[in-house]
């Protein structure tokens, strides 16, 4: 009777534990954590589920990932460090794809300088020209650019893989706006942060003069499919299955301004490559800025 009964546990205990896999599955903390390690197996500093002040709403969120990679270049006078800070939102999107609608860039006030959030430490402005700082960023290289998106097949069920039926209603087919905002308002936060640096003295120990340029934008890692949508002038558009999509968030209110800010959009088996990109123009920004301070 007494092994029955444990028998009977165990098989309890089976069955729970299988449940918790298949509800667990459904969530996105699986998703959070493999990105934290791709961040973390890169070299980058991460730093997951970071609350911060929505000055919006005078409360504390939560963002999933923090992420900043430096690079430090010295000469035996100066040290100049390139800093990029982003402010991570994680997506699980295994049935329905992220379709992003994209455009070129609209200049003047679209510029690539002009879609991040830069901060010269303890350097003066004219220092640097934003142009020629960014003017070979992996992005420079796209042709289109993320205006709308939303979460494909919202309205089916769990589990049904059909193609909706037309007519299925607006509020079914929810945007992103939220995950855009979230990652928007924390990259105010690793700003500040960055900035905290103009506090620090500008000569060290060996009297090496020391300068960082700060760099912040959003990322939204998409466990799932992406596709770009180009609407061509006729009405008809393309479909296309992407790695990464850069977006241009634009956002106004008392407390943030009007600004515009960078959102990349990339894939999770996209994201190690993407950050090996990164990292090594970042590399190559701060010879970049030494050589311009020399």
């Amino acid at each position: 009777m007494k092994a029955t009964c444990l028998a009977l546990l165990d098989t309890m205990a089976d069955d729970e534990i299988q449940h918790l896999r298949q509800d667990i599955s459904k969530t996105g903390y699986v998703s959070e954590m493999v990105v934290a390690r791709i961040f973390g197996g890169a070299g980058w500093q991460v730093y997951d589920h970071l609350y911060f002040l929505d000055k919006e709403e005078n409360k504390g969120r939560e963002i999933d990932l923090t992420a900043i990679y430096a690079s430090t270049k010295k000469n035996p006078k100066k040290s100049l460090t390139v800093k990029v800070g982003l402010s991570v939102e994680v997506k699980k999107a295994a049935s329905k794809p992220w379709v992003v609608f994209t455009s070129p860039l609209n200049p003047p006030l679209e510029t690539i300088e002009n879609l991040f959030d830069t901060s010269l430490i303890r350097l003066h402005i004219q220092e640097i020209w934003f142009p020629t700082l960014y003017e070979n960023h992996p992005i420079s290289k796209c042709k289109g650019f993320g205006r709308v998106s939303y979460q494909s097949f919202r309205g089916q069920q769990e589990g049904d893989n059909t193609v909706p039926k037309r007519g299925l209603s607006r509020s079914s087919i929810t945007p992103n706006f939220a995950a855009f905002v979230l990652s928007f308002k924390a990259a105010f936060e690793i700003r500040d942060f960055f900035r905290l640096g103009n506090n620090q003295p500008l000569r060290d120990a060996n009297n090496v003069r020391s300068y960082e340029v700060g760099i912040v934008h959003g990322l939204i890692v998409v466990d799932g499919k992406l596709y770009d949508a180009a609407v061509q002038d006729n009405g008809s558009f393309d479909i296309t299955d992407v790695a990464h999509i850069p977006y241009v968030f634009s956002y106004n209110s008392k407390e943030y301004g009007a600004r515009r800010l960078l959102i990349d959009i990339v894939t999770v088996n996209h994201l190690a490559r993407y950050l090996q990109i990164y990292e090594a123009w970042i590399k190559k920004r701060a010879v970049y800025c030494l050589n311009e301070l020399s």
